[in-house]
């Protein structure tokens, strides 16, 4: 499925609902979502990025791990296929807690603090004590499911998209 056809359900549906911890204490996150997409809609193929470009992948990187408030840092999100090509390579990033997405996975790869059976599990995570008070933004990075259910949340305030100008085939 294509990425832009996860978007249509976002101007009519939200998950609201209240998540807390024992005493009743709720911090909410804004969650953002950040993809590269081919002319296409596409946003990978064959578990990689069918591109190289280098300034994309830079302001990829910023966006991710950028703070406002020193000391705090970004839960990133990630979907198993998509940690999956960059796990060696990338990680770990500075000021990220990685969280991945998956219901199979029983203990966390190199460089990933936690692995969440589903994205409303990473989001009460992130938006309860003590994870909330050193958490300044939650970052869903892809794939498609993840990027379909964040969209969903109403605490998903932001969208960032690079227009690729390529169909890659995808």
């Amino acid at each position: 499925m294509h990425f832009i056809e996860q978007l249509k359900p976002r101007v009519s549906c939200h998950l609201s609902f209240i998540m807390c911890d024992a005493e009743g204490r709720v911090d909410p996150k804004p969650i953002r979502l950040v993809a590269a997409v081919s002319r296409n809609m596409g946003i990978g193929q064959k578990g990689d990025l069918p591109w190289n470009l280098p300034n994309e992948f830079k302001y990829f990187i910023e966006k991710i791990t950028s703070v406002v408030e020193p000391g705090k840092k970004n839960l990133i999100i990630w979907g198993r296929k998509t940690l999956e090509p960059f796990a060696e390579t990338l990680l770990p990033l500075p000021n990220c807690i990685n969280a991945l997405l998956s219901r199979t996975l029983s203990s966390a790869p190199e460089h990933v603090h936690c692995v969440c059976p589903s994205m409303m599990d990473a989001i009460k995570m992130a938006s309860t004590p003590p994870l909330s008070e050193n958490l300044e933004t939650i970052w869903v990075i892809g794939g498609v499911e993840p990027y379909a259910e964040a969209m969903k949340h109403s605490w998903c305030d932001q969208i960032h998209i690079t227009d690729i100008m390529e169909d890659f085939g995808l």
